[in-house]
């Protein structure tokens, strides 16, 4: 995906459209300039602008307490992943976390995926160059570091999801410790210390895997675009973005309830991101269409049985940041290059 708007939606999807137009299936939709247009996606009437310079963004935002922001920005001249992590309230207030000052961690530390908890806590997967070992690193809501513990595999994680203080939904690929082996897909249920309590991988993780031609990256759309989210009432949404996307509705304990498959809204569509709204799931979309050029779609599906139930077209500058019940937060660059903050609900 190209960069737009000072926003960088996430580092693998620069890599989106290539992998959308290698896919094929049989899906009687499309979206062409003939075709009857869609609604677009209701944005916020009133936006607050913040102090807060906006800058590119790596990875998606995570979605925190009282509908609170976390992301980090993608700074120049800095890899991103030791970029510290901002946080920006409704009310416009921003803190910034310098996740990667992990004391009993020798030589350079790189951030991978973090999550927030209700209580405003704060869980990354960091790595040192130094040392083979992932581990799952803690944190206070102030940013202080509070301990860590050892994964079981050394991965590049995509989304680290708490679903309590002591139950974690992670999602990655390996780093392989020897050179012509290809990294292997993980989704799972971890604990505090950094076990493994229940595998979660689905067949269509391994089939979405794929070297990227002359770049010698190893992508795997399912995983690393893949995310998950804790509803209301404590189940998980597990979602993987593979060409037909599948969200494996879960207990606190990782027991399987359903299986939703996602109908994309049209052929070589591929997801990146996934909310959920009211009764309702919502995956965002990016397609690239010869005559349309890129554009981005957002699919409403009953969170009951996956059934399509509205798309809409999303071409106004921002993204969908955060949900909350009907509520949606959109988070946009204004003219002088600073966030805006705005809401909107569906219904």
């Amino acid at each position: 995906m190209k960069q737009k708007l000072f926003f960088l939606f996430g580092v693998f999807l620069i890599v989106t459209n290539s992998l959308a137009a290698q896919q094929t299936r049989d899906d009687p939709r499309t979206i062409s300039k003939g075709s009857p247009s869609h609604p677009e996606l209701p944005m916020p009437a009133v936006w607050k602008t913040t102090d807060l310079p906006a800058e590119p963004i790596f990875g998606n935002v995570v979605c925190g307490p009282h509908l609170s922001l976390y992301f980090r920005g993608q700074e120049k001249l800095q890899n991103p992943l030791e970029s510290p992590i901002t946080e920006l309230t409704m009310n416009g207030k921003s803190s910034t976390f310098d996740l990667k000052n992990i004391p009993d961690l020798q030589g350079r530390v790189s951030i991978f995926a973090f999550g927030v908890d209700p209580n405003g806590d704060i869980y990354a997967i960091a790595k040192s160059e130094a040392d083979a070992a992932s581990y799952l690193a803690i944190y206070d809501r102030q940013g202080r570091y509070v301990g860590k513990a050892s994964l079981q595999v050394s991965l590049r994680a995509s989304f680290l999801v708490p679903v309590n203080n002591t139950r974690f939904l992670l999602g990655g690929i390996t780093i392989p410790k020897s050179k012509g082996v290809n990294p292997q897909p993980v989704t799972a249920l971890i604990d505090s210390r950094g076990n493994k309590l229940k595998s979660l991988a689905i067949p269509e993780d391994d089939q979405a895997g794929a070297a990227l031609p002359g770049s010698g990256r190893f992508f795997n759309a399912s995983v690393e675009l893949g995310t998950a989210r804790v509803s209301s009432d404590g189940y998980i949404y597990l979602f993987k973005a593979s060409a037909t996307p599948n969200v494996q509705v879960l207990d606190s304990q990782g027991n399987t309830i359903k299986n939703l498959r996602l109908l994309p809204p049209a052929p070589g569509a591929q997801a990146f991101d996934f909310f959920l709204v009211g009764k309702s799931v919502a995956a965002v979309y990016q397609i690239e269409q010869p005559l349309n050029g890129e554009q981005q779609f957002v699919e409403f599906y009953s969170a009951e049985t996956g059934e399509p139930m509205s798309t809409y077209v999303k071409r106004a500058p921002g993204i969908l940041a955060c949900t909350e019940g009907e509520t949606m937060v959109f988070l946009r660059p204004t003219a002088d290059h600073r966030y805006a903050l705005g809401e909107v609900s569906l219904h």
